[in-house]
């Protein structure tokens, strides 16, 4: 009750009315499923309600050539900042797809996630926004002790910021997006800069290591 706005809830949560209306708002959340195509990229996809029982979805391809004029796009699916790397254009995936579609920000999940615990997180959210608090606060604030505590024991040292940098880029085969993601941690109160520094270098040591394999 306390976040006003436009829901389109079943029937209504299809891929018309997303194409037709979201650009035009400030905040967009769409709560569903998402799969993600590593061996094409351009063919992953977000789920919207079945119509006469056959999915209806949109693809990666198609929110790249979609227009928004939002602050803040809020990805509520499984893997909606997983890519991969391509030459030329960097990761592709719908965080960058939204940010390229014109979204000022973005929230996204890097692994399968649970609908109720994801619901919870997303509401203590929404109630710091709403108390005028900027994107990096309410991220701080609801991100709790205990993030902070494993990201303490994953740079606890240098050598485990090294790999812990290494690993990630590994997996998400960017060292221009952990270096984002680290940055936005420091920023909201996460990570101290001498925290970061051995993530950020392991970042740029993964980046070489990918390179030599590929």
């Amino acid at each position: 009750e306390k976040v006003k706005g436009d829901y389109f809830l079943d029937g209504d949560g299809s891929k018309h009315n997303f194409i037709e209306h979201a650009p035009k708002y400030r905040v967009i959340q769409l709560s569903t499923h998402a799969e993600v195509d590593l061996g094409d990229m351009m063919r992953s996809k977000i789920l919207f309600t079945d119509i006469m029982g056959k999915n209806d979805f949109v693809t990666l391809d198609s929110i790249y050539r979609m227009k928004f004029n939002s602050q803040l796009a809020i990805l509520s699916a499984c893997e909606t900042n997983l890519g991969r790397m391509e030459y030329g254009e960097g990761s592709l995936n719908f965080a960058r797809a939204f940010l390229y579609a014109g979204c000022n920000s973005t929230l996204t999940t890097q692994w399968k996630v649970d609908d109720k615990t994801t619901s919870e997180l997303l509401m203590k959210f929404y109630n710091h926004l709403l108390n005028e608090e900027y994107l990096s606060e309410a991220l701080q604030k609801v991100a709790g002790s205990k993030l902070r505590n494993f990201l303490a024991v994953m740079t606890s040292n240098r050598v485990t910021g090294v790999i812990t940098g290494l690993s990630i880029t590994a997996i998400i085969q960017s060292s221009s997006a952990t270096t984002v993601m680290i940055v936005s941690f420091v920023n909201a109160g996460l990570l101290t800069l001498t925290e970061s520094a051995g993530v950020i270098m392991g970042a740029n040591i993964g980046t070489t290591v990918t390179a030599w394999i590929i």
